[in-house]
């Protein structure tokens, strides 16, 4: 693991990806020390839907998180590395559920 001065030098999405460097994934524990909350209160967050980081779970049952997904839910404005611009090129407005559908009643063609 990397020594606290190297920590300190970065900022952003590379110093969490530093913590954790040889790894690409982290529990659940883990990640919820490096938000700030306990496993409880992460796993609550969870499966009540409040949480915006994607949850995974691997071949066995247990859940993990990427730390690509941990570095952008704790830094959503930083841009990607890698990436040319932070903003999309598209975004779709989610649409209604439409017009009603006509009713088959009365013989309708």
């Amino acid at each position: 693991m990397n020594t606290n001065t190297d920590l300190l030098e970065l900022s952003g999405r590379a110093r969490i990806r530093a913590m954790v460097h040889p790894r690409q994934r982290v529990g659940l524990i883990e990640a919820g020390k490096v938000i700030g909350l306990s496993y409880p209160q992460l796993h609550r967050r969870h499966t009540t839907g409040k949480l915006d980081l994607k949850v995974r779970k691997d071949e066995f049952g247990q859940m993990y998180v990427n730390i690509d997904d941990l570095a952008a839910y704790l830094y959503p404005d930083e841009p990607e590395e890698g990436s040319k611009s932070s903003e999309s090129p598209m975004t779709t407005a989610k649409r209604g559920p439409g017009r009603p559908r006509k009713s088959t009643e009365g013989g309708a063609k």
